[in-house]
Formats: structure tokens, sequence, C-alpha cells
């Protein structure tokens, strides 16, 4: 067993899938009985992952940091379309801290190809009862579909990290206001990776008049496109020649990164750079419910969309 800084590398050896509740209860057999005294879980979560197989670094170091700071019982779902049933495989990882044989963490890592109806009977059962669940959806595809719609029905929180913006946009509205998921809040993880650029335009907008600027384009990005419509649905203001303004604070365009956000005040100006996908995915977990704030922007996307 490896302590809690330990790296992805601790993973176990790969095995058929069709061994994982076998491997899963062996594992924690083993870590008893090679303890000295109770071990005992502190996981405070259930956290479901779905990705591609490939290409998936960031999210890895992402998981591992997400070891330290929120303990939960992560199950990763990792897809790949070249892979037959009868290929899938599966891996294990239990991390415990230093300074005591509680185990803080669970990874439980899933690759198989694309079948949802089998793929849900295998981890739905893998939730642990008692604790809360959260999703994160992560370029997995549209937020639909068999096993989407199984994991997010039971989950509090549904992270979507997509890759276009304009795919992505129409579908939240549906999301929010399906009658039978009242309580779950579909969020794009770009909401929270722009946090702190939020908190400087409200600490700034306190003080005087400011301007944003934004690069060519920006309605297009989603972390830029959400502070546009935080700003239009939090500060009542109007269209104008040179954008959008409202009391104290306008919007304007110029040529540029359609990523680039600054905040211009008197002769001052603050480039307003997105938080660390970590910290981003912290920032949800720690509030995993419906934002108020954040419901109004869908609502602006109902309406932009009807």
């Amino acid at each position: 067993m490896s302590n809690a800084t330990s790296s992805q590398s601790g993973l176990g050896e790969t095995f058929p899938l069709n061994e994982l509740m076998k491997r899963f209860a062996e594992e924690w057999a083993e870590h008893r009985r090679s303890s000295e005294h109770p071990v005992t879980r502190i996981a405070s979560f259930n956290l479901i992952v779905v990705s591609p197989n490939q290409r998936v670094h960031e999210l890895d170091e992402v998981l591992e940091g997400l070891r330290e700071s929120h303990p939960a019982r992560v199950i990763w779902i990792k897809s790949d379309e070249s892979l037959n049933w009868e290929e899938a495989t599966a891996r294990l990882h239990l991390c415990t801290r230093c300074d005591c044989d509680q185990v803080c963490s669970e990874q439980i890592q899933i690759t198989c190809g694309p079948q949802p109806e089998r793929l849900a009977s295998v981890v739905l059962p893998l939730i642990r009862s008692g604790l809360p669940t959260q999703l994160l959806w992560w370029k997995a595809g549209p937020p639909e579909g068999v096993l989407f719609d199984r994991l997010a029905d039971r989950a509090r929180l549904i992270l979507l990290v997509d890759r276009d913006w304009k795919e992505l946009a129409p579908r939240l509205p549906d999301l929010w206001e399906d009658s039978h998921r009242q309580e779950h809040a579909f969020v794009p993880l770009a909401w929270y990776e722009m946090l702190q650029a939020r908190q400087s335009i409200a600490a700034a907008y306190g003080q005087k008049d400011i301007v944003l600027e934004f690069g060519s384009d920006s309605d297009l990005r989603a972390r830029t496109s959400l502070i546009q419509m935080w700003v239009k649905t939090t500060v009542q203001g109007r269209d104008s020649l040179g954008g959008w303004k409202g009391e104290g604070l306008t919007m304007t365009e110029a040529q540029g990164d359609p990523d680039t956000i600054v905040l211009k005040w008197d002769d001052a100006s603050q480039k307003l750079s997105p938080q660390s996908t970590l910290e981003a995915v912290r920032a949800a977990l720690n509030k995993p419910r419906r934002d108020r704030v954040f419901a109004r922007i869908v609502d602006h996307l109902r309406r932009r969309y009807s």
C-alpha cells in the first residue's frame, strides 16, 4: 500500500473486468491483514469520472490532487471504442494516510468499450451507499444517452467538461428544467475555472467604473461566454454602439485571443486568468448544489436558444 502522496502509478495490476468485485474484496482483506490496527475508511463522497481512454494526463493530475483534499471513492471509467466488452479491464488502488491505517481514497479504474447498459450495471453497485455522489463528465461526448442518464440520476453535481461550448450551451436548459432532476446541478467546469475572475470583477465594480475587454469571437468559448452572461444577468444594461453597457460597467470586443479577458479601470488594467483545473474541481466539490447565480445564466441560455 502507498501513502496519500503516492502517484497514479500506485494503481495495481490490470486484470479482467469480470474479476473486479473479487479483486476488490481481496485488496481490502489484504490491507486489513497487513495492518496492526483497525482499518477504517474516511472517504466523504463517491466521485464517478467518465472520460476517453486517451489524452487524459490533465485529468490524471486532477484526481491525484483530489486525494489529499477530497478523500473519496473514485470510479473512473475510461471509454475506448476500439475495445470489445470481453477486453474490458480494471485496476485498483487504496490510498492510505501517512500517519495511520485509515484509507482516505479508493480508486477503481475501468477501461472498456462503449457498452453503456452493461457498464452501468457494473458501476452502480460500486457506489457506496450513504455517501453523496458526484459525476465528472470529462470530454466524454454529449451529456446524453443511457450511461449519462443512469449515472447522472445518482449524482447531485454533474460537472461537464466539453470541447465545444457551441454544442454544450444549448443543452443546459433542458438538463436544468427536467422535472425529474430538480435537485441536480449540471454545470460546466468553466464556471468554476472563472471563479477568481468573477471575484476580481465584482470587487472592482464595487469601487469604480470598469471596462471588460474580450478578444474576438469570445462568445464561442465557454469561459469568456459565461463571464459575459454573468455580467448581463447581474448588472442591468443596454446595447450600445461600442458593445454592452450597464451602470458603471462596459463590455467591449478587441482583436486578440478569444480566451482573454482584460479588466480596465482608470489608467490601470488586469488580465483575468482562469484558475487551475484542479482548483476549479475543488471549488465545485465544496458546494455541490444548484447555484442561483448560475440558474440565471441557464435562463438566459433558454431564452437565447428557444
